[in-house]
């Protein structure tokens, strides 16, 4: 049986140190001095489990799993995606994520609950 989780762990983890470095180089060959600004490395949840807007897999949407949880690299959330910073969604609109999570991160479990608020985290791949 292969260990998929362990790669996909490692690759997830090189993503995040190649993503996270701050790059500047010329635009054109003539130069110019501009720069490419950081990117910024974000984790984002999975608030819709199964749906696919983009009806032919977008990356971070197609098979996704309800309550999953994708390191991210972009300004805004996909479809069916929250970024991980600790909001409170209301139980009402939200039942089978709650019914995942619960208030393990927060909320008063009747009105409200809380994603995970991921800010400042890391991936890290335990040593075998």
């Amino acid at each position: 049986m292969k260990n998929t989780a362990g790669i996909l762990l490692k690759s997830t983890f090189v993503l995040f140190l190649l993503a996270a470095l701050s790059v500047s180089c010329d635009v054109a060959s003539g130069g110019g001095g501009a720069e490419i600004e950081t990117l910024e490395i974000r984790y984002i949840i999975c608030v819709s489990g199964g749906d696919d807007p983009y009806g032919g897999g977008g990356p971070y949407v197609a098979n996704a799993m309800l309550g999953e949880i994708r390191v991210f690299a972009g300004s805004t959330a996909p479809p069916g995606w929250a970024f991980c910073e600790g909001n409170l969604l209301t139980v009402g609109a939200n039942a089978a994520l709650f019914a995942v999570l619960g208030t393990t991160y927060g909320g008063d479990g009747v009105v409200t609950f809380a994603i995970p608020d991921l800010r400042g985290k890391v991936v890290i791949h335990p040593s075998p």
